[in-house]
């Protein structure tokens, strides 16, 4: 095997001979042991950097196709609703998050599933209802800023559809609770957005 790679490397013009490795170090190679969440980072630098992608924040529209590569997870930090509603805390607020990504959308041909989730683990008609309605209302602002509905879809995880869910938070203000209430925006072509339409409630 080996004469026949050094004769291919030859024929395709190698000036020299070509060693081969029989076995490599165990050290060779160096892989991070921190795992990598899919999950936005919270609570670092800007506020709006830890949820909206960098490519939207800074206007990188250098390749379409990548667009939304990495899911956006929005908090209830970041676009806090009313509780048991479906109508943001600070509207101001909330489109100050939004606003990047109507931007891109009206740049990019591309088409985004927009998820809505709940605190708790027991999904319920409520839950259902307020996920989807607090999807609608995020639907409702980016199309106010300009980005194409027939491009934007909105659905409700209640609460277990959530590919993100912490289970045994509860559902009142503790902070761990908080985080199973977010808005994920993903492109509709990715992995992500196939496994939250298989899991609708």
């Amino acid at each position: 095997m080996k004469a026949f790679y050094s004769e291919l490397f030859r024929e395709l013009g190698a000036k020299v001979d070509i060693n081969f490795i029989d076995e490599l170090a165990t050290d060779y190679y160096q892989f991070n042991d921190t795992p990598v969440s899919c999950v936005a980072v919270q609570k670092i630098g800007s506020g709006l950097k830890a949820f909206v992608p960098e490519e939207l924040v800074n206007g990188d529209d250098s390749d379409d196709d990548v667009a939304f590569i990495d899911p956006v997870v929005i908090s209830n930090e970041q676009v806090k609703f009313i509780g048991d509603k479906a109508e943001f805390a600070n509207e101001d607020a909330a489109y100050n998050v939004l606003k990047p990504i109507a931007e891109h959308l009206i740049e990019h041909d591309i088409s985004l599933i927009i998820a809505g989730a709940c605190a708790g683990d027991t999904d319920s008609e409520k839950t259902k209802t307020l996920s989807l309605e607090r999807a609608e209302r995020v639907r409702e602002a980016l199309i106010l800023m300009g980005a194409d509905p027939a491009r934007l879809i909105a659905v409700g995880l209640a609460c277990t559809g959530d590919p993100y869910h912490i289970y045994g938070a509860g559902v009142g203000d503790d902070p761990i609770a908080s985080q199973n209430r977010k808005v994920i925006i993903c492109d509709s072509r990715s992995d992500l957005a196939n496994q939250i339409l298989a899991k609708l409630p």
